[in-house]
């Protein structure tokens, strides 16, 4: 059976976006998303030129956290870490597939647009105040740190946490982070 090129491109996609979710970037290879696909390996260079290319796009397609980075600053701490919590199961494998292959110059880019498109930025037009860049940056490695130990390590005293137990340590946290000594709450 003939596939066209838009079924051929979309089933590679998908097998990409499974086997780089699951396997990381490393352990998978062109021939394994040929064949999940059911095509010649040649057809995923064809369509997508190299492994790193169909990986970011995949990777990019799949990033779907969207952090509540809203008014009001004050609940902020605990709203973040509860969408954390509440991540699904798709954006941790894709977060650890990114992390997994951060030693890539092209993969740790996209991480760090994300960060700043995702977090940075948003929190830093929601935050008053001289050093309101800086609480931004903090804030966002402290969630980066938090998604890292929670989804990478697995860190027991995490995973076996009661919610609300870490709703409130971690989001008072990262409530200081915001807020900081010279909290001026954003509008």
């Amino acid at each position: 059976m003939r596939h066209s090129e838009t079924d051929s491109k979309g089933e590679i996609f998908a097998a990409a976006s499974y086997l780089f979710s699951e396997q990381g970037y490393s352990a998978t290879t062109v021939r394994q998303i040929a064949h999940r696909a059911g095509i010649d390996p040649a057809m995923v260079i064809r369509h997508f030129h190299t492994k790193e290319t169909l990986f970011l796009e995949t990777m990019r397609a799949l990033v779907d956290l969207e952090l509540p980075i809203t008014p009001p600053v004050e609940t902020l701490g605990r709203r973040i870490v509860g969408a954390l919590l509440d991540a699904s199961p798709g954006m941790r494998k894709t977060y650890l597939a990114l992390l997994r292959a951060s030693e890539v110059p092209s993969v740790r880019e996209v991480l760090r647009q994300a960060n700043s498109l995702g977090i940075v930025r948003p929190l830093e037009e929601l935050l008053e105040g001289p050093d309101a860049g800086l609480r931004a940056h903090a804030t966002a490695a402290m969630v980066g740190g938090f998604a890292y130990a929670l989804w990478l390590l697995e860190d027991p005293a995490l995973t076996g946490a009661d919610r609300e137990a870490l709703l409130e340590h971690y989001g008072n946290s990262i409530q200081a982070a915001l807020t900081g000594p010279s909290s001026n709450l954003a509008r």
